[in-house]
């Protein structure tokens, strides 16, 4: 069991009984406390994500096999680049992204921070130059089936339209 020294928050909560340890799981009336760290296991599986399979599908998506993509995009507070291995569909105005994790995620908060940024799919570049809400019709008819059905059945809602600049789109 992992102990925490008293008072230090370890996401769901302040422990501030005197004595506690976060591990006790007890609050200050002495009863089972239950609390889910939702904060503090969301950030750990995005860790783990980040650090295992983002790095196997990022290869995929710079091979241009397979039904990954990358968003090249710059850290809103590091200035550095990163690439985000993602899955987009190709529309005609450039790309739909369903926000499977939500709108909190560093690489969307990144590209509208920014006001857009490079998608790396099927061995070209496209430079995203807004990002606008989508429909969610739209956007699970714009991923074909059988992924809509999957989108569906997954009650996804959360779409946004990456509009690649015209220049691109037409070469």
């Amino acid at each position: 069991m992992l102990h925490f020294p008293p008072d230090v928050d370890v996401g769901s909560g302040t422990v501030s009984q005197p004595g506690a340890r976060a591990g006790d799981l007890t609050s200050m009336t002495g009863e089972a406390d239950m609390t889910v760290d939702r904060n503090g296991v969301r950030r750990r599986f995005l860790w783990l994500l980040k650090n295992s399979l983002n790095r196997l599908t990022g290869r995929i998506a710079r091979s241009g096999r397979g039904p990954f993509s990358l968003v090249r995009h710059v850290g809103r507070t590091s200035g550095r680049t990163y690439e985000t291995p993602v899955i987009l569909a190709r529309v005609p105005q450039g790309f739909v992204a369903e926000l499977t994790y939500g709108a909190g995620v560093d690489w969307y908060r990144n590209i509208v921070a920014a006001g857009g940024c490079v998608v790396v799919s099927g061995g070209g570049e496209y430079r995203v130059d807004r990002i606008e809400p989508c429909d969610p019709d739209v956007g699970i008819r714009a991923y074909g089936n059988p992924a809509a059905l999957v989108l569906r059945l997954l009650d996804r809602h959360e779409f946004r339209l990456l509009h690649v600049a015209v220049a691109e789109r037409e070469g």
